[in-house]
């Protein structure tokens, strides 16, 4: 299932910009079975939009790394 997760007052640096550019580029799974797909920014908000078996397996993946979500939500692609 594909996931669409918001985060509020998120500020990335550059060492977490390459971070998770690495981790989307491997095309792994983490051990919650989440796997991210690309991530959307601006100065003050970033969303995450990931392949995971579930909300809460999306919310451990954020969660391990110290990230809160403020919101998860199931999305449908039209392709």
């Amino acid at each position: 299932m594909i996931y669409i997760d918001s985060h509020k007052g998120f500020k990335l640096d550059g060492e977490m910009k390459k971070t998770l550019v690495s981790g989307i580029n491997a095309g792994g799974r983490d051990e919650f079975g989440v796997k991210g797909l690309n991530l959307f920014y601006s100065d003050s908000r970033a969303f995450c939009l990931t392949d995971a078996p579930s909300i809460d397996a999306v919310r451990k993946s954020h969660q391990i790394k110290g990230i809160s979500c403020d919101e998860i939500v199931e999305v449908k692609t039209l392709v």
